[in-house]
Formats: structure tokens, C-alpha cells, sequence
């Protein structure tokens, strides 16, 4: 999933290791509950 820049999944890549922050993932994650809702709507 990270390869598809598209997922706009939040991350950095330090020497080759992917790096994750918790409150950018809960954000990202936030955001797309709201689009999967509002596109079964």
C-alpha cells in the first residue's frame, strides 16, 4: 500500500525503514472514515 502514493497513507523512510507517527496515522485514518461513509451514502 505504501508504493501507491495515491493511498496517501502518512509515513517517512529513514534509511530504508518505513516510519510511522501515531497522530498522523489517527488523522489519516479519521479522514478516511468519513469518505467510506459518505460514499455509502
Amino acid at each position: 500500500m505504501l508504493d501507491n502514493k495515491e493511498s496517501g497513507i502518512p509515513y517517512v523512510c529513514i534509511d530504508g525503514a518505513y516510519r510511522f507517527s501515531k497522530n498522523a496515522i489517527d488523522e489519516w485514518l479519521a479522514s478516511q472514515k468519513s469518505i467510506i461513509i459518505n460514499s455509502i451514502r
